[in-house]
């Protein structure tokens, strides 16, 4: 009786052990997949300070713990940011808003990231213009047929073309909003010509 309880612990106590290595391995992979998403935010972000790394990077881990992405996640959205050219002390206000976003239109993070900063570039806007307009066009996913991200879509293909033509990008999204059934490609492409 004495060995098969021996035997008993000693296999609780391997099973204990397994699913603790296998927690850690966990939190190794994680933190291994932030750093590197972290190196390549150094690569593209011009920071003003050495601090400024280690600053959002704090901002970065904060922001994991009230929105529901990831670390590295969030880090991959910086580092696209710095890509596109947005000044390091906007990148943590920008990531935290493409993952907002993200979450509203059921897009990825990464996806509402790349197009947050198409558009700031496109119609030469802001960081609260183009927030601005992501409420819109969540506005009109919630009230019209068309889903925000198709919404979305549109706006981004056509671009600054509606400048062109006097039209805001606000009203190149009611105008995509208002039209059903149809890709968002096609729409773009109606809306082009």
């Amino acid at each position: 009786d004495a060995l098969d309880g021996i035997k008993t612990i000693g296999a609780a106590a391997g099973i204990a052990l397994g699913a603790v290595g296998f927690a850690l391995k966990g939190a190794v992979d994680e933190a291994i997949k932030f750093e590197s998403a972290m190196a390549d935010v150094k690569k593209v972000v011009n920071f003003d300070s050495p601090q400024g790394l280690a600053n959002m990077r704090q901002d970065l881990l904060d922001l994991s713990t009230q929105i529901p992405i990831t670390a590295d996640g969030l880090a991959q959205i910086a580092a696209a940011a710095g890509q596109s050219g947005i000044a390091a002390n906007e990148i943590t206000k920008f990531t935290e808003a493409a993952a907002k976003m993200g979450t509203a239109f059921d897009i990825s993070a990464q996806e509402a990231g790349q197009a947050m900063a198409e558009m700031r570039t496109a119609f030469k806007m802001s960081q609260t213009d183009v927030e601005a307009l992501a409420d819109k066009i969540n506005y009109l996913g919630n009230t019209s047929p068309n889903s925000a991200a198709k919404i979305m879509k549109i706006v981004q293909t056509v671009g600054p073309l509606g400048e062109l033509a006097g039209v805001s990008a606000a009203q190149i999204a009611a105008m995509g909003a208002s039209v059903n059934s149809l890709t968002p490609e096609v729409v773009a492409t109606g809306l082009k010509n």
